[in-house]
C-alpha cells in the first residue's frame, strides 16, 4: 500500500468572505490551524453553488487533508458522494441542511435571541432597537 504524504492544508469554503460572521470564523479557524502547523486554503464561493462544486473538486485534486464547509448551497448528496466516498475528513458549519452529519457545528439563532431578550429584560431595558 502506498503511503500518502500529508499536505498539512485544510480547505475552507465560505459563501461570502465579506460577511463579518465568516470573516471572524475564518480568523478563528486559521489561528487554530496555525498552531498545529497547518495552512488554510480559502475559497469564497460568492453564494454560487457551481463555484462551490468547482472549489471542492479543485481542493480534492490538490490533496487537502480535510475540509471546513460553511456553505448553505452545497448539498448533502454532494458531500456524501465526494468527501465521504473518498474518506476525506470534513466539518459542516452553520448549515440548515446539516441534519445527518455527525461532524457539524450549528448555531441556534432562536435560542440566542431568547437569551439576549432575557438579558435585556434583566437589565431593565425598556426600549430595544434591533439593527
Amino acid at each position: 500500500r502506498m503511503v500518502m504524504k500529508k499536505s498539512k492544508t485544510i480547505g475552507v469554503i465560505v459563501p461570502d468572505i465579506t460577511n463579518p460572521f465568516f470573516a471572524q470564523l475564518i480568523r478563528g479557524i486559521e489561528s487554530v490551524l496555525y498552531k498545529e502547523n497547518f495552512i488554510l486554503m480559502l475559497c469564497n464561493a460568492d453564494q454560487d453553488v457551481t463555484r462551490e462544486h468547482e472549489y471542492l473538486t479543485e481542493l480534492i485534486r490538490r490533496s487537502v487533508d480535510g475540509f471546513v464547509i460553511a456553505s448553505s448551497e452545497i448539498s448533502n448528496q454532494t458531500i456524501n458522494e465526494t468527501l465521504r466516498a473518498k474518506k476525506i475528513p470534513f466539518i459542516v458549519l452553520d448549515q440548515k441542511k446539516a441534519e445527518g452529519f455527525s461532524d457539524a457545528v450549528l448555531t441556534d439563532d432562536y435560542r440566542g435571541g431568547q437569551l439576549a431578550a432575557k438579558h435585556l429584560q434583566e437589565q431593565r431595558h425598556k426600549q430595544v432597537v434591533v439593527v
